[in-house]
């Protein structure tokens, strides 16, 4: 489940400060966005080769992706792609019980998926269980 943070406006001004950014309301220009990134988890089941589909609310752009492995296996990967298939991961290690992996690459070309856009999970499994904790990072974008 993604979590979604809000900020009040003296919390904005807050961090801004606290990231030496000038709060003069002259130079907004040079006040850069602030993004808060917002994660979603899954808990995938030991299963054959499979693909987990999940439709997403809102225009959001994976900036992460971490496995965490439940159980032994062997050549097991990960990897996220658009719900047309195309990848927007590389293939992600899920093959040592207890071992945390990321992904090595992110394609700039397929990592924003529009708002109603699904986001899908290939789960491959090769010996072994293949279960595994994956959560994915990204960042709203309008």
């Amino acid at each position: 489940m993604a979590q979604i943070v809000d900020f009040h406006a003296d919390q904005l001004a807050e961090l801004k400060n606290t990231l030496g950014v000038v709060a003069d309301s002259t130079a907004t220009a040079q006040i850069p966005q602030v993004f808060v990134p917002v994660q979603a988890s899954f808990l995938l089941p030991d299963a054959a080769t499979a693909d987990y589909d999940f439709v997403l609310p809102e225009k959001l752009e994976v900036i992460d992706v971490e496995v965490i492995k439940d159980g032994a296996g062997a050549a097991n990967t990960i990897q996220l792609k658009t719900g047309g298939g195309t990848a927007i991961s590389d293939a992600i290690a899920a093959a040592v019980d207890k071992t945390v992996t990321r992904a090595g690459t992110l394609d700039k070309a397929t990592r924003v998926i529009a708002s109603g856009g699904t986001l899908r999970i290939t789960n491959t499994r090769a010996a072994g269980t293949s279960a595994c904790y994956v959560t994915v990072k990204f960042l709203r974008r309008a």
